[in-house]
Order: C-alpha cells, then structure tokens, then sequence
C-alpha cells in the first residue's frame, strides 16, 4: 500500500513559504503540491515548479466570489503580502505598518478549502498544510473542527492574523493553539 502525501499551500504569495516549507518537510516529486494564491498580480510573478498545481484563487469555509483587497507598494506593484478577503474597514494593517497601504479591489473566485480536502479522499494524517490567508484562517479552522477534518492533518503551518482584525471572534489564536494542543496536532506558527 503505497502512502499519501500531500501538501497544500493557501497564501503562497511568491512561493517564498512553499519553497522553504517544501525544505523543512523534504516534500519531493513523489508528493502531490497544491499552491492557492487570491492575488492576480503575485501569482503572476510565482516561479512555477513543474511539480505544482497552482490555483489563482482564494481559499475559505465556502465557495463563491469575492472582493479581494489587493495591497499596493508604491513602485513594487501588488506585491503586499497582507492583501486580504477581510473587508478593509476590519482589516487594520496600520497596526503593523504605521499606515495604511493603498488597496485595489479584485473579484476573485472562492474554493471551499474542506470540500477539496474531501474530494482528494486523503489518508488520516496524509497532508502538510500551510494557511497565511490573512485573516480567512479562522472560518476554515472551526469548520474543519466541525468536520473532524484535523485527522487528516499531519502537520499544520500556520500565520495567525488577529493583531490584524477588528475582531478575531469566537475562534482566536489562543483558542486555536489550545485546540490544536488538545487533539495533538504537529503545527508550527508561522510568520
């Protein structure tokens, strides 16, 4: 019986993440690799590998369509990496930045992120996930503790945004990690 491996990427920006956890995690040809990136303009700019299946969307709990704010850097193009699905007025990059960037919005196409897990029919603890989705990471967190999806999850990295948000909500950070410490989930947070 030959064993599953899969790794799936949502955020992947410029393939940075992808890229170094493909290293820490010795993901190779024998692995299947899934890249979700929202942003038209970066995944233009993605260097492809011939061993990845690149999606131009953004992931959630559900599918559809959506506005994306795409942050803009002066001269560096549409490059920010906190271009979110989040409406801008709960979205607080001036926290961070010390302002606010410019944003343009595009409507991009929605994957509901429990339901392509699904269809891949993965084994129990078969996939690497990676989740810098801007602050989209805590609908999909709490459906996949609705689904019972975590066992499917060999390792989760992962970038929380609730410095970010108006609100985290009922499934913060702290809640996550307590959780994901509760049912044994190998994560690592990731920045």
């Amino acid at each position: 019986m030959t064993t599953q491996n899969i790794f799936i990427d949502c955020g992947t920006n410029l393939g940075q993440g992808l890229q170094k956890i493909s290293d820490l995690e010795n993901i190779d040809d024998l692995w299947t690799v899934y890249s979700f990136e929202p942003n038209p303009h970066t995944f233009l700019l993605i260097k492809r590998n011939r061993n990845v299946r690149y999606f131009n969307v953004a992931v959630s709990d559900s599918y559809g369509f959506s506005q994306f704010n795409c942050e803009k850097w002066d001269n560096n193009g549409f490059i920010g990496g906190a271009s979110t699905l989040i409406p801008l007025e709960n979205w607080l990059t001036e926290r961070v930045y010390g302002f606010r960037p410019s944003n343009i919005q595009t409507l991009v196409p929605i994957l509901d992120l429990t339901d392509f897990i699904l269809s891949l029919e993965p084994e129990e603890k078969s996939i690497v996930l990676k989740l810098d989705i801007e602050g989209s990471e805590y609908k999909i967190l709490k459906k996949f503790q609705e689904l019972n999806l975590f066992k499917y999850i060999k390792k989760l990295y992962i970038e929380f945004h609730d410095h970010l948000l108006q609100s985290p909500g009922q499934f913060p950070a702290s809640y996550c990690v307590d959780f994901f410490s509760s049912i044994n989930l190998k994560f690592t947070i990731w920045d």
